[in-house]
């Protein structure tokens, strides 16, 4: 499906608002008992899309690595935040070394706030294990984050108002640093909030989404399409046919 559709990338949503981890990784299972999967998700995915010439990147909820046992409650110290990023992201990187090729990583505005001294660089850091060339993105929402310890801007936009004019943030806090687009095109919260929640239509029409992409792409941005996706791995029909059509007026047949 995603070959079809011309993407270059997936980012795979590991966790969000609960501590969910599709794989056995024992250093999540350590700090979030229960919330891991036997199955390698993440294994399976990086091989299939691999075979595709597709990479594969992660999605962390780093915000929700911040706490810890009934962690909507309690507050983990910093040096606990640290050392849960560390573990986890240490034996993430040597379990999948060169097949993941990337993180983003969410809620680092309110981090940047809750925890102002720990050290991004030694957390930069951590990210590299197991590929020197992985590259991270911090996110703090739309806007750029002060920090210069990330490879590309997050771009947490939402919609497709206003491409970007140039390859890297020219001014402000993100300056100098990969510009990013991440836009949901047909659920507007991102994802279904209910089992049986029916699929929302495409929220652009085709000409306003291949103009935006194509602006982007001809300044080497690259754009993240978020689409809502069934317990099946499925998508709506309607935003496949969208992505479909696009990837034809953009890459050609």
């Amino acid at each position: 499906m995603v070959q079809h559709t011309g993407g270059a990338y997936v980012i795979l949503t590991t966790g969000w608002a609960d501590p969910c981890c599709p794989a056995p990784i024992r250093s999540w299972e350590k700090f979030f008992p229960g919330w891991t999967a036997r199955r390698d998700l993440i294994a399976d995915l990086a091989e299939g899309l691999g075979k595709k010439g597709i990479r594969l990147l992660l999605y962390f909820p780093s915000q929700t690595l911040g706490w810890v046992e009934d962690h909507r409650v309690e507050k983990v110290s910093p040096d606990e935040f640290m050392d849960i990023h560390r573990e986890i992201l240490d034996e993430v990187g040597r379990r999948y070394g060169k097949s993941v090729a990337g993180y983003w990583f969410d809620g680092w505005g309110s981090i940047a706030v809750r925890y102002p001294n720990i050290s991004t660089e030694d957390f930069f850091n951590f990210c590299k294990v197991g590929n020197a060339d992985r590259i991270i993105a911090l996110s703090n929402w739309v806007f750029p984050l002060e920090n210069p310890w990330q490879d590309y801007y997050a771009g947490d936009l939402g919609s497709i108002e206003n491409p970007p004019k140039t390859r890297c943030v020219n001014n402000g806090p993100g300056e100098g640093i990969q510009y990013h687009c991440q836009v949901t095109i047909d659920e507007p919260n991102w994802a279904h909030e209910a089992m049986e929640s029916p699929m929302a239509p495409p929220r652009f029409d085709d000409g306003r989404l291949v103009s935006y992409v194509q602006a982007c792409m001809g300044i080497k941005v690259p754009v993240t399409l978020n689409l809502g996706i069934f317990q099946d791995g499925t998508v709506g029909e309607q935003t496949l046919k969208q992505v479909q059509s696009l990837r034809r007026k953009v890459r050609g047949d």
